[in-house]
């Protein structure tokens, strides 16, 4: 199976990378499903099926590109970063669809927003989150709508894991504080007090992020990865 979705993911880079090289992509292009895979734990057929389109890659994969680079990012996409991009994707969509209790389903909304705030931190700042999206688009208020699919699955996805842990993810202040020593220049800069709350989320957002990666590699053999019109 590995050897299979290293296989279609490189036919999605090499589709992104020439969208980009383009400048800009037809809206139609941008639209398609470039790939599907089926849930392995879903109850049924048809809860199943899982999408990938071209808009959403390639707006991760700008994201991830920025948040790799702290000084001035790097021009274009790189296979390495679309296939980081695309895996993840793939984890989030898998856990982001599940069913939650309706005490998880209500803090959805204010999580997709902190999940907001903590992609802000990683990209390195509001003006470098713009920029990504300048790039993924080609338009400086480009995005909105592929941005909030990608923090309401994210939060949901979370959201899933934490339950299936059975209890929230929380840090000691001793673990933050050695967060804080080694986090990102947007947490540093404010000071350990005021980037507290902050920080938290940052924190809560990289464990569960291990946490979806150690989930995928356990399921991924029944993923049946497809990619479509490569």
């Amino acid at each position: 199976m590995r050897r299979a979705i290293r296989g279609a993911v490189g036919a999605l880079v090499a589709a992104s990378l020439s969208l980009l090289a383009a400048g800009s992509a037809p809206a139609a292009t941008l639209e398609r499903t470039v790939a599907r895979f089926l849930d392995p734990e879903a109850g049924n057929a048809s809860m199943a099926r899982r999408f990938v389109t071209m808009r959403e890659l390639v707006v991760e994969s700008w994201l991830a590109t920025f948040e790799r680079s702290s000084g001035a990012p790097m021009a274009s996409l790189s296979e390495r970063v679309v296939r980081g991009a695309f895996e993840r994707h793939v984890i989030e969509a898998l856990l982001g669809e599940r069913v939650l209790p309706a005490s998880a389903e209500a803090r959805v909304d204010e999580l997709a927003a902190e999940a907001r705030r903590v992609e802000v931190v990683e990209v390195g700042g509001e003006a470098r989150l713009a920029r990504a999206l300048e790039l993924a688009t080609g338009a400086k208020d480009g995005a909105a709508a592929e941005l909030a699919a990608i923090f309401r699955r994210r939060a949901r996805a979370e959201l899933y894991l934490e339950i299936a842990v059975s209890q929230p993810i929380r840090s000691s202040d001793a673990e933050l504080r050695t967060a804080f020593a080694g986090a990102p220049d947007e947490l540093t800069k404010l000071g350990f007090d005021a980037a507290l709350p902050l920080l938290r989320a940052y924190v809560r957002s990289a464990r569960l992020r291990e946490l979806a990666q150690s989930y995928y590699q356990a399921v991924k053999g029944r993923l049946h990865l497809e990619v479509v019109n490569p």
